[in-house]
């Protein structure tokens, strides 16, 4: 339930900037929080109390993640602009990627890709629909154009969704390589 509202809250907040201020990017940073924070709210307010076996729920969030993914897929190949089929093929790729961490570090937000890929599988539907509408008018060809700003802000957020769950790995590569240098440059070598 504390999903359903703070994506609620989330989509909300999202739709009065992309579309009353028309700020995408501060949009789904603002989502993103608002998402984060009524979930962080509710969470803390019921605690572990549930009774919700943790580990099947987060299994069953993550295989709701893959069949939105291959939903996202199916759909894409009614996708004639080559430009918005790519961007869909990487956001399916990004999303995958942070899929695939989560499996390893479940204390990942998994319904954090989830609410992605809800509203994304929406987007995408409605615009394969619109996009086979015979007669453009003013209208369907402005919200198409909203439909193609907003996939390539979702990959956008996914990108840095996944170099933030990479920034430990690359720091301690970074710091591995250092001290490595450090002892081959001492040793002579």
């Amino acid at each position: 339930m504390q999903e359903i509202i703070g994506g609620l809250i989330g989509g909300g907040v999202f739709v009065f900037f992309f579309f009353v201020l028309h700020s995408p990017f501060i949009g789904i940073a603002a989502a993103l929080g608002a998402y984060l924070g009524i979930n962080l709210l509710l969470s803390s307010k019921t605690g572990s109390k549930s009774g919700v076996d943790t580990s099947k729920a987060f299994h069953s969030a993550l295989d709701d993640a893959y069949a939105k993914i291959n939903e996202i897929k199916a759909s894409s190949l009614n996708i004639k602009n080559d430009k918005v089929k790519r961007d869909v093929e990487q956001l399916c790729i990004a999303a995958l990627s942070i899929l695939d961490d989560q499996k390893k570090n479940p204390m990942g937000s998994q319904s954090l890709i989830n609410y992605y890929l809800d509203s994304t599988t929406r987007i995408i539907k409605k615009y394969v629909e619109l996009n086979e509408v015979k007669i453009r008018t003013p209208e369907i060809q402005s919200l198409l154009e909203k439909c193609e700003n907003i996939l390539s802000s979702v990959n956008q957020a996914l990108s840095k969704q996944i170099s933030s769950m990479m920034e430990d790995d690359i720091s301690d590569l970074d710091a591995e390589i250092s001290v490595l240098e450090k002892t081959l440059k001492s040793e002579g070598l």
